[in-house]
């Protein structure tokens, strides 16, 4: 079966494709199917009216989670989830691919699939003497987002200092602090600063932890 028919893709959005955190590619036109449903949330603070939008898109659409959309009328929101539809299909079902979209929501969310062990100091034990016995505690954490390195060469002549940075988005409810460490890509990182939560502006659910990694060598 191949795609959808292009008498149905009666609409134009623009797609800004995500690929890393706080990174988008090039916006881009697409052609698609949009459709609205509004929905009512009943939450602690009252009810609120929303709308889930779904685009049906071409089969090769370049539409990944996390990926920026802006519909024909202006308004603006970020994919959640996408699904090939009818591309393994037994049925005469037209190829595309299905994307949900939350309007008004651009946080980097914590979009990735990368684990990264968190190094923290612990007490461990006591010696003979009572005294507190550190150790390293490790634990892994998976649906990292980790971001693109940035660099900074020491301006201090006869210093060789590189001091890297990249951004790590961990998910909701991640206990991270600045004391601790982090091992990415087999590279241990410290940590600068306090780690910040972002915030989902509609519903102010946690989105996930920000921290800025550090490494320093030379």
């Amino acid at each position: 079966m191949t795609g959808l028919p292009g008498v149905l893709l009666t609409d134009v959005v623009t797609v800004e494709p995500y690929r890393d955190v706080d990174s988008w590619d090039t916006a881009t036109a697409v052609r698609c199917l949009v459709d609205e449903t509004p929905s009512d949330l009943l939450t602690n603070t009252g009810t609120i009216s929303d709308v889930t939008v779904r685009l049906f898109c071409p089969p090769d659409t370049d539409i990944p989670k996390g990926s920026k959309v802006t519909l024909a009328d202006g308004r603006l929101g970020s994919v959640q989830a996408v699904a090939g539809r009818g591309l393994t299909s037994l049925f005469p079902v037209p190829k595309h691919i299905e994307a949900h979209v939350r309007l008004g929501v651009y946080a980097p969310t914590p979009i990735g699939a990368v684990t990264v062990t968190i190094v923290r100091r612990q007490v461990t034990g006591r010696d003979p003497y009572g005294n507190d016995v550190y150790g390293e505690t490790r634990f892994d954490v998976a649906g990292v987002a980790v971001g693109q390195i940035t660099s900074q060469d020491s301006q201090q002549p006869g210093n060789s200092r590189v001091t890297r940075q990249r951004t790590v988005v961990f998910p909701p409810g991640t206990s991270v602090s600045p004391q601790d460490r982090l091992i990415i890509f087999g590279q241990r990182w410290g940590i600068d600063g306090e780690p910040s939560v972002v915030v989902e502006p509609v519903l102010g659910l946690t989105a996930g932890i920000v921290v800025r990694a550090v490494r320093t060598t030379g």
